[in-house]
């Protein structure tokens, strides 16, 4: 018997009403449900015969659970358009929405965002799942800072220094520090100039008077010394950092760029809030499809795109943090190609079932591809025969990062059709669900590995030879400062020129 059918009893629709937490069938009922492809929660297998699929995944646990808890059947079905669902102009819908809205279906899977257009085609339950939106980026190529020799010490300590060093040269030239016959201009140039070789460790040369000059000298010294030790372990520290460009880290950064190009899926609730909203950057982001800077796929084309157009930096994903930290496990699982020793591994032969520690490494070992699905020790695969006992650990690649900013934090539910009763029975036992956490468990279970590109670092140590992409910022100084020595002596020539010339 139909849903639609039963509930038209009295019996049956009294109970439902008036006790909706101990609801249940006592008579046999089938359900239509529909449900599309949206990973971790709803995965639709296709089967072997045309036509035929499966489904399974945390929004499919909920199902069972419902119907066992309510002792219905269900029959499984899918849009014909593939798509969640948008309003038409002639007031019909596209998708599962239009499924629910034609009373072709009783219950849509999802879990579905309500909008104001579908809280008027159908009904929503009970929240099952909170989620907000946030941008997938690929990740740059490691890039040396040429400026980072100025890293070292932070602005304030480089102003401190300046000052520094004019209140000492001021001072050592009130103390009255050398000759009668060294005076003027000439006098304050030499005393400024001996500071800044103390503090580049090229000695004085030339002997401080009287003894109270000494010690402002003395105090500069000692000053000069502890920055220039403190700058050299520093620098040697920052050489061997890298930065990984991330450029996007929010909507604004999109709208700002000229090229990005914004990657969603089609007819969804997400998509009808960008186009409705009264938020500025939202309709920023929704007008790039007016100049071709907005693409709409179904989310099984993400994992594609990122390998091919976000990874490259030419597209951005935007979709729900739950989504990206599936296509983030995905990846790190598919891509590893480095293992890493965590430890001593002790190397253990099977010789007539009795163990036997092997105190070097077999020679026929063979070498691991970067790509091999195995499981590789210190990337080699080891003979038969040989195990391994110990502690190691896969270090797997994280080729792509999650904006800092999230966006439109909104509930996700299922859909039955507008004001079906049994919307509250349904309602009581997804309560209990999320309430106990289990439909949370049943999504981080789904998801391989989410927490392991959620915190991806920006920056990167290397152990490599010095580059000229490293130190031009260096050399570009050194440049200047040759250049406008040469314009000085040229000057002095000119100068003693005319010296001689009087």
């Amino acid at each position: 018997m139909s849903l639609n059918d039963i509930l038209k009893k009295p019996d049956v629709l009294s109970r439902v009403r008036n006790h909706p937490d101990t609801f249940r069938f006592t008579e046999e009922v089938s359900l239509v449900v529909t449900g599309g492809h949206w990973p971790p929660h709803l995965l639709v297998t296709e089967g072997e015969e045309p036509g035929t699929f499966s489904m399974e995944g945390p929004m499919f646990s909920l199902l069972e659970a419902l119907a066992e808890a309510m002792n219905f059947s269900y029959t499984l079905t899918r849009p014909p358009d593939g798509y969640w669902g948008a309003p038409l102009a002639n007031g019909t819908w596209t998708g599962m929405v239009g499924q629910i809205h034609r009373k072709e279906a009783d219950l849509a899977l999802g879990p579905f965002a309500l909008t104001e257009a579908r809280a008027e085609a159908a009904t929503m339950t009970k929240a099952v799942f909170f989620d907000k939106l946030c941008i997938i980026g690929g990740r740059g190529r490691p890039e040396s800072d040429p400026w980072g020799f100025l890293l070292p010490l932070a602005p304030a300590v480089w102003l401190a220094l300046l000052l520094g060093m004019l209140l000492t040269c001021a001072s050592f030239a009130a103390l009255g520090e050398g000759g009668a016959e060294d005076r003027g201009l000439l006098r304050a140039a030499g005393v400024l100039f001996m500071h800044v070789r103390s503090l580049l460790q090229q000695g004085l040369r030339r002997d401080v008077q009287p003894a109270r000059a000494r010690l402002v000298v003395g105090g500069w010294l000692l000053a000069a010394m502890l920055v220039t030790w403190s700058y050299s372990g520093n620098l040697a520290s920052l050489l061997t950092v890298r930065h990984v460009a991330q450029p996007v880290q929010g909507l604004g950064d999109i709208v700002g760029s000229e090229d990005t190009v914004v990657v969603m899926e089609p007819d969804t609730a997400f998509t009808e809030l960008f186009a409705k909203t009264e938020s500025k950057i939202l309709r920023q982001i929704d007008d790039l499809k007016r100049i071709d800077r907005m693409l709409y796929f179904p989310f099984e084309y993400f994992y594609e795109l990122m390998d091919d157009d976000v990874r490259g930096g030419d597209c951005v994903i935007i979709t729900t943090v739950v989504s990206a930290d599936l296509l983030f496990g995905e990846f790190f699982t598919n891509t590893g190609g480095v293992f890493v020793c965590g430890c001593v591994v002790v190397v253990v032969e099977i010789v007539n079932n009795n163990p036997r520690t092997l105190t070097s490494r077999p020679k026929n070992l063979t070498k691991v591809k970067p790509k091999e699905k195995t499981n590789p020790v210190c990337g080699f695969l080891w003979p038969k025969g040989v195990g391994i006992c110990g502690t190691s650990r896969w270090k797997c690649q994280c080729d792509f990062y999650k904006a800092r900013e999230e966006f439109l934090p909104i509930d996700l539910g299922m859909l039955v059709q507008k004001d079906m009763p049994l919307v509250g029975a349904i309602n009581s036992r997804v309560h209990r669900i999320v309430e106990t956490g289990l439909y949370d468990r049943w999504v981080s279970d789904a998801i391989v590995n989410s927490t392991a590109c959620t915190a991806v670092p920006s920056v990167i140590t290397v152990q490599e030879p010095l580059s000229v992409n490293s130190v031009w910022g260096m050399l570009v100084i050194l440049s200047f400062g040759l250049a406008a020595s040469f314009v000085v002596f040229i000057i002095e020539l000119l100068f003693g020129q005319f010296r001689m010339g009087e």
